[in-house]
C-alpha cells in the first residue's frame, strides 16, 4: 500500500473513531433544559426507603400492638383502628402508625384523635406528597402528626409522641 494510501486510511479511521467517540459524549449529555446529573422523574425507580418521604423505613418487623409503657390514659385511641407499626422510642417518647383505608378515613381519625384527646393543633401544613403535618399539644403530651399518602389509596397516620416533663 502507497504511503498516500495509507495516509488516507489513518485519516478515515481518525474520522470514524473521533466521531464514535464524540456521539458516545452526546449520549450522555443531558436534554436541553435539564441540568446535568438530574434524575427523570418518569423513570425513576423508587426504593421502598423512600416511600416515607425521604425517611427510612424502618427494616425490623412491624409492631402491630402498643408497648406497655404506651401512654393510653392520655392519647385515646378510638375503636376499630389498624394499628400498622407501634414502638418505644425512648423513656417518655413513642411512635404510632395507623393505617387508615382512604384519605376520608384518615381525616376522621385524625379529627377523632384530636377531639378525644383535646389536642390544640398548630404548624399544620400539605406536605409535597399530598399528606398533612402537624404539631398536637395537650397538658401532658407533644405529638408530631403526619399523613402520608400510599399508591393504593390507603393513608397511613403517624404519631410521634413526647411526655412532657
Amino acid at each position: 500500500m502507497s504511503h498516500r494510501k495509507k495516509t488516507l486510511v489513518k485519516s478515515v479511521l481518525g474520522t470514524a473513531i473521533s466521531a464514535a467517540l464524540v456521539l458516545g459524549v452526546a449520549a450522555c449529555a443531558p436534554e436541553p433544559g435539564e441540568a446535568a446529573g438530574s434524575i427523570d422523574k418518569e423513570t425513576q425507580t423508587t426504593s421502598p426507603e423512600t416511600e416515607w418521604g425521604g425517611q427510612d423505613q424502618p427494616e425490623e418487623e412491624l409492631q402491630t400492638t402498643l408497648p406497655e409503657s404506651f401512654p393510653t390514659d392520655v392519647f385515646v385511641l378510638p375503636e376499630g383502628i389498624t394499628i400498622y407499626n407501634a414502638g418505644e422510642r425512648g423513656t417518655g417518647q413513642w411512635f404510632l402508625v395507623l393505617r387508615a383505608a382512604d384519605a376520608a378515613a384518615a381525616t376522621a381519625l385524625w379529627d377523632s384523635i384530636v377531639s378525644a384527646n383535646g389536642f390544640t393543633v398548630s404548624d399544620e401544613v400539605e406536605t409535597t406528597e399530598g399528606g398533612v403535618s402537624a404539631t398536637l399539644n395537650s397538658v401532658t403530651l407533644t405529638v408530631q402528626a403526619l399523613t402520608i399518602p400510599q399508591k393504593d389509596g390507603s393513608v397511613l397516620v403517624n404519631y410521634d409522641l413526647s411526655r412532657m416533663m
